[in-house]
């Protein structure tokens, strides 16, 4: 909600959250590529919901959906900022990569990444299986 808030109004504003949510994508690329992840695609739409980054990680021979949820804030957890809606949207592209996933033999996850950037160094965390199967 304040998210919305302060993202809200003037272009000059929803461009700089933009650019923020942009930043905290490719660092939690990076992040994921330094933890053995290949990405398979990146801001891809399943109608009107958008998967932030798909990536399959070997060592578990898994399809992952990754979530990013970026801040540039010391107060507030990002991982709070997923509504309902985003939660169902997130369950709806899950759905329809299920079947890619058996095809491929391979399992499927939805994960979530939290990026604060603040201070010298970014805060990634990584929470992994965020919905139920």
């Amino acid at each position: 909600m304040l998210q919305q808030l302060l993202c809200s109004g003037t272009n000059a504003r929803r461009q700089t959250c933009k650019s923020i949510g942009n930043r905290g994508e490719r660092l939690a690329v990076a992040f994921l590529k330094q933890n053995g992840f290949r990405i398979v695609a990146r801001n891809k739409y399943f109608g009107k919901d958008e998967l932030d980054i798909l990536a399959f990680e070997k060592k578990q021979n898994t399809l992952v959906v990754v979530e990013v949820r970026t801040t540039a804030r010391r107060a507030g957890a990002p991982e709070r900022t997923i509504t309902h809606k985003k939660r169902r949207a997130m369950g709806r592209i899950s759905r329809r990569l299920l079947t890619e996933a058996k095809r491929n033999n391979c399992a499927l996850r939805t994960d979530l990444i939290t990026v604060r950037i603040y201070g010298k160094d970014p805060d990634i965390r990584h929470y992994r299986g965020i919905l139920p199967r």
